[in-house]
């Protein structure tokens, strides 16, 4: 991290992948607090840290109440200790319904969506916390992949309300 600090690199910083259906994070509710405060107390004074996430794809986005009760509890503990970044948590189901809690909504492979997610909420931000390169899914259901003639930065550049977008190179850092 202190080379992306020198470099000027911009990291969104993540604790856990799944929640309670992981192998990598065994006893989500008894080690949460361990996990995320070990993330934002080694890494708040870093300056490329520009936004937490405290989970990649979990099962609970597919029931927006279940969803909503860890993504507030963990977001509220780093709002506590860290009020100066954003919170998000990356998705593909149910974004219509997760988007209304998120300070920045992550959304995995849902790019061509962005436009219909601001107009159900117009103060909406979201980051492409994962895409692939050249192809996109036609259906909100990540069915249909269809290659396109253009790179999904695109989708950054012309939306304003879309803050990044982090191509998914198939390298499982975990």
């Amino acid at each position: 991290m202190d080379l992306f600090d020198r470099m000027g690199f911009l990291l969104m910083d993540e604790a856990i992948d799944k929640w309670h259906h992981s192998e990598i994070y065994p006893d989500f509710d008894k080690n949460w607090e361990r996990e995320i405060s070990s993330m934002v107390y080694r890494d708040r004074n870093h300056p490329s840290v520009y936004l937490w996430s405290v989970g990649n794809e979990v099962d609970e986005q597919l029931s927006p109440n279940e969803f909503s009760k860890f993504y507030t509890m963990l977001s509220e503990w780093i709002h506590r200790n860290d009020p100066t970044r954003k919170v998000t948590c990356a998705c593909q189901y149910n974004i219509q319904e997760n988007l209304k809690i998120h300070d920045i909504t992550g959304a995995n492979y849902l790019d061509g969506f962005f436009e219909e997610y601001r107009k159900q909420n117009p103060k909406m931000l979201i980051i492409s916390t994962e895409s692939l390169l050249y192809y996109r899914y036609l259906n909100q259901d990540l069915s249909g992949l269809d290659p396109v003639d253009e790179n999904p930065w695109l989708d950054v550049i012309r939306n304003n309300h879309v803050v990044g977008s982090n191509v998914w190179a198939a390298i499982e850092y975990l």
